[in-house]
């Protein structure tokens, strides 16, 4: 996504996100995972980038559930 790019702010929210993930849990490793059907595809929207951060959230509370 470029900077420019008027949904960019909404991808920094993720991004930081990820990186708070990171620096609490330094073993936490991105491996990505099973893609479904429509995993790739997607509209560049605000609705998509709400999505996006809502399946994060869910990953990341379904991690730490598993770490416990």
């Amino acid at each position: 996504m470029s900077k420019h790019d008027p949904l960019r702010p909404y991808m920094d929210i993720i991004d930081k996100m990820l990186v708070h993930m990171l620096t609490q849990d330094p073993s936490f490793k991105p491996q990505g995972g099973r893609l479904g059907e429509n995993d790739m595809e997607y509209d560049t929207d605000e609705k998509s980038m709400a999505t996006l951060r809502r399946q994060f959230r869910i990953a990341q509370g379904e991690y730490l559930r598993y770490k416990r």
